[in-house]
């Protein structure tokens, strides 16, 4: 995005085609002034004061969210609330250029930013909100109530039901209708969800309606959402197609791409994947300022739903992750997202006890170091501030490390003696059958790497490539400290258990031949703070937490604090 580039294009369209009367004179005086704050050079237009340059910098953020500019609208957002704590300018002004901000922010999901203005405007004087205009009135309620619901988990009801006092505009009416219906499809009142979208897209035919279709289309949005989670897929399809002519008649109606992400799952729940691949495609190929994240989020997650469609479990839960990077901000999951992930994590955990249950009728000791080599990795991935996906990798990599020893003879696995070299070069062959049997199972490429490069050492004397320092990716160096950790300190048939003193004495000593410094330092920090001995029977509480814990889930469905 380069919005100097934007600014100038709009600047000289509205010259065009536009004559520089008094409505249009706001809009080029914010334009000029954003193309100049940009390029660093002179303006070619002067306010006759502050004010007017402000009134036009919230016109030009205002249109441009109303065209799903988010990026651009946020932009100009933060050059007047810049200006707005100038004596000059109207206190009204000013709480109006503050939501609008706000809202930018909200839009563009920055939490941080839009807390710091969420509480300002909420203590804001009773005086002074009594000199606002009702509209005004009604647009800060309306406004707290959403920031409230997403980003601090209030109920949002208290600011809806002022915002409703504080108007009689049908238009305003039906949106905060509208986020009220909302409201109860987050909280599963599916009932109250449809009843009041229903009554919304009635009103939006009424002639009193400002923009009818972006009315009509979020109240048909909320009601195909409640009938994807209801299975009500007969109404669901009866929605569609409403939602599809109104599109169609008006193509660039405001929450278009939040459309497109509902329709792909309609079209996934009725097994018509070409054609939710087209609107999953839509969105990909929308520009990167026409998405928020939330957008991008949802994006991934229909995403993920043709993934788990297409069995495709671990592609699935990996955009998962990826999505609740965008969408880790709100407090809130909605149902769709909440099921998925639900149903997702209980498809993995089946496919990890089956593969776990593979190893424990093989060698039970290989099953239980697996599952105490992924508790460790993960901690030391946290204590390392690896990201969710990486951190997603690991986890299933470092359960799955050993699997390819399920093709390894008992007697060599379990053999009470020293091996042979014969013995030991057939060993050494488990991690690329591993690699080999989980590329089968279309496990992620980076999973296979840890599999696959889990024996390699900073030295260059592992196996099965020699890979050395710097060759080595940081997920892999993680397992491959914590594999010898736990090796070292549990009973094998031919040795007994060395104490965790003297495996962590010998690692001091030769860690670094093993993996990079930092990966051992802060392997050494994850042993010091937790113990990490556990059983078959806590598969499923360990596969939980870990899995949970990358999504920031707390019980009650909703996103708890990330760390």
């Amino acid at each position: 995005l380069r919005p100097s580039a934007s600014f100038a294009r709009d600047l000289e369209e509205l010259i065009r085609i536009k004559p520089t009367g008094a409505n249009n004179w706001p809009y080029l005086l914010a334009i000029d002034y954003m193309h100049s704050l940009l390029i660093s050079k002179p303006r070619l237009l002067k306010e006759e004061s502050l004010e007017e340059l402000v009134d036009g910098l919230y016109r030009l953020s205002y249109f441009y969210a109303l065209h799903s500019k988010d990026h651009l609208s946020y932009l100009v957002s933060c050059a007047g609330v810049a200006l707005v704590n100038n004596k000059s300018v109207a206190s009204s002004m000013t709480v109006r250029m503050r939501m609008l901000h706000m809202m930018t922010s909200f839009e563009m999901g920055y939490a941080a930013e839009t807390l710091r203005w969420f509480r300002q405007l909420r203590k804001l004087d009773p005086e002074l909100k009594s000199q606002l205009d009702q509209g005004t009135r009604f647009q800060l309620y309306n406004n707290l109530g959403l920031v409230s619901k997403l980003f601090t988990g209030e109920d949002p009801m208290v600011f809806y039901s002022k915002a409703l006092e504080n108007t009689d505009d049908p238009t305003e009416t039906a949106m905060a209708n509208i986020n009220i219906a909302n409201h109860h499809y987050d909280m599963r009142d599916f009932s109250a969800a449809l009843n009041i979208s229903r009554e919304v897209e009635k009103l939006s035919y009424s002639l009193d309606i400002v923009n009818p279709a972006y009315v009509r289309g979020n109240a048909l949005i909320c009601q195909l959402k409640v009938h994807l989670q209801t299975g009500s897929l007969i109404d669901a399809g009866q929605v569609v197609a409403r939602l599809e002519a109104l599109s169609s008649e008006y193509p660039e109606w405001l929450d278009e791409p939040l459309a497109y992400v509902f329709l792909g799952h309609y079209y996934i729940e009725v097994n018509n994947y070409r054609t939710a691949k087209k609107y999953l495609g839509l969105l990909d190929r929308m520009t990167a300022s026409a998405k928020t994240k939330y957008i991008e989020g949802e994006s991934l997650v229909l995403s993920a739903a043709l993934l788990n469609r297409s069995s495709k479990k671990f592609q699935a839960l990996e955009r998962l992750v990826k999505a609740f990077e965008f969408l880790g901000a709100y407090k809130l999951v909605s149902p769709h997202l909440r099921d998925l992930v639900s149903n997702l994590l209980q498809s993995i955990i089946a496919i990890f006890r089956e593969l776990i249950n593979d190893l424990e009728q093989k060698d039970g000791y290989t099953a239980l170091h697996t599952l105490r080599v992924s508790k460790i990795s993960y901690a030391v991935g946290k204590s390392l501030g690896l990201s969710n996906v990486d951190l997603f990798y690991l986890a299933v990599g470092a359960m799955l490390h050993d699997y390819g020893k399920v093709d390894i003879p008992t007697s060599i696995l379990n053999k009470p003696a020293k091996l042979t070299k014969e013995e030991f070069d057939i060993i050494k062959r488990h991690p690329e059958m591993g690699a080999h049997y989980l590329e089968n199972l279309a496990f992620p490429a980076q999973v296979r790497d840890i599999v696959l490069s889990h024996h390699e050492r900073s030295d260059g004397l592992g196996y099965p490539k020699g890979l050395k320092d710097g060759e080595i990716p940081q997920v892999v160096q993680i397992v491959a400290i914590c594999d010898v950790y736990d090796a070292l300190t549990t009973d094998r048939p031919y040795r007994t258990a060395q104490s965790r003193h003297e495996v962590m004495t010998y690692l001091e000593e030769q860690g670094e031949t093993i993996v990079e410094k930092d990966v051992f330092e802060a392997f050494n920090k994850a042993l010091q703070n937790s113990e990490y001995e556990t059983t078959l029977e806590e598969f499923e509480k360990v596969w939980y937490e870990i899995l949970y814990g990358l999504f920031f889930l707390e019980k009650n469905g909703a996103f708890a604090p990330s760390t």
